[in-house]
């Protein structure tokens, strides 16, 4: 599978700020699972799953995500197929996550 996130592209939105991206990734540590979990109890109101997705679609972008982005946007678009785009949500934002952790490690941050 591709990488979760276009890291270049992260470090050019965040401008290679490290306090920008510790930030943001505390935030987003902060409420993934929550907003993962809104997603989830949305099944069978196909509005409220718009909403829900809608959102976290927001929360991935942040970090050039596209993965995310995408199911997501599958998610906002129709309801079929919703339990299994959910894991592969859950199991994708596990790998941001991960991702996250490791990135102010690196070289390249101002």
């Amino acid at each position: 599978m591709s990488e979760v996130l276009d890291e270049p592209r992260l470090r050019q939105q965040l401008k290679n700020s490290h306090k920008r991206l510790l930030r943001l990734s505390q935030v987003f540590f902060q409420y993934y699972r929550q907003q993962l979990n809104d997603i989830e109890q949305s099944l069978g109101n196909a509005e409220a799953q718009r909403v829900a997705a809608h959102t976290y679609k927001g929360t991935v972008s942040s970090f050039a995500a596209d993965p995310l982005v995408e199911l997501c946007q599958q998610l906002e678009k129709t309801p079929d197929n919703s339990r299994e785009i959910i894991e592969q949500l859950r199991d994708l934002s596990e790998r941001l996550r991960e991702r996250l952790e490791q990135l102010p490690q690196q070289e390249g941050w101002t």
